[in-house]
C-alpha cells in the first residue's frame, strides 16, 4: 500500500511539474469559466469525486479565485494547505497558485478522502476543511466547527447536480457505509439528510 502511495505521488508530480511554472511564469489569467471548466475536466478523473461536488467544493472555498489565500495560508481554487501538498504530493507552495495543479491536487486529496471514509462525502468534507478530527472509522464524526461549511457544499452540489451540462456524460457513484459498500446511493441528496442529523445534535 505505501508503495502504491509513493507511487501514486511521484506520478502526480511528474504530471503536475510539466504545467506548472510555465503557466505561473507566463501569468495566464483564468477567468471563472476556465476554472470551472478545468474542475469539471479533472473530476472525471477521479473516482468519487463528481463534477457537481469538485464545483461546490471550489465555489465554497475561494469562489473559483486562484489567486486565493486563506486568513490560515491555504491557497487557490481548492485552498490547498501548503503542508499538505508538500507532505503528501511533493508540491511547493508557489505551485498552488497554479490551478491545474490546485485542481489536481485539490480532488484528489478529496477522492481520496471519499474512499478513506468508505463513501461518507460528509466526513471527507469535514476533514478536508478541518483536519483529521474527525476520527477513525467507524467512529466517525463531523466536526463542529465544519458543520456549517459541509452542509453548504452538500447543498451547493445538490443544485448543481441538477445542471445537465455539468453532470453529462459522468455518472459517480456514492457508496454507503452503513451496508459496507453494498448498495449505491443514486444522489448526494442523501448526505443532506445525514448532516441534518448532525444539526438537530449539535443543537
Amino acid at each position: 500500500m505505501k508503495f502504491k502511495m509513493s507511487f501514486i505521488k511521484i506520478l502526480l508530480f511528474i504530471i503536475f511539474s510539466n504545467h506548472a511554472f510555465a503557466n505561473i511564469s507566463t501569468h495566464t489569467n483564468y477567468t471563472k469559466n476556465d476554472i470551472k471548466k478545468l474542475i469539471i475536466k479533472n473530476a472525471k478523473l477521479t473516482k468519487y469525486v463528481s463534477p457537481s461536488l469538485g464545483l461546490a467544493v471550489a465555489k465554497i472555498e475561494s469562489n473559483f479565485n486562484y489567486k486565493a489565500v486563506s486568513p490560515k495560508g491555504a491557497i487557490g481554487v481548492m485552498q490547498i494547505m501548503p503542508l499538505t501538498a508538500k507532505n503528501k504530493y511533493g508540491i511547493d507552495r508557489i505551485m498552488l497558485f497554479n490551478p491545474i495543479i490546485n485542481i489536481k491536487v485539490g480532488l484528489h486529496f478529496l477522492d481520496s478522502l471519499i474512499e478513506k471514509y468508505k463513501g461518507r462525502v460528509d466526513i471527507a468534507l469535514s476533514h478536508y476543511n478541518g483536519g483529521s478530527r474527525v476520527g477513525i472509522w467507524p467512529n466517525l464524526k463531523i466536526i463542529p466547527a465544519t458543520h456549517n461549511y459541509v452542509i453548504r457544499v452538500l447543498q451547493t452540489s445538490s443544485k448543481l447536480k441538477k445542471d445537465k451540462q455539468i453532470v453529462k456524460n459522468n455518472p459517480k457513484i456514492l457508496y454507503d457505509p452503513y451496508a459496507e459498500l453494498k448498495y449505491n446511493f443514486a444522489s448526494i441528496d442523501k448526505w443532506l439528510e445525514i448532516v441534518d442529523d448532525y444539526k438537530k445534535y449539535y443543537n
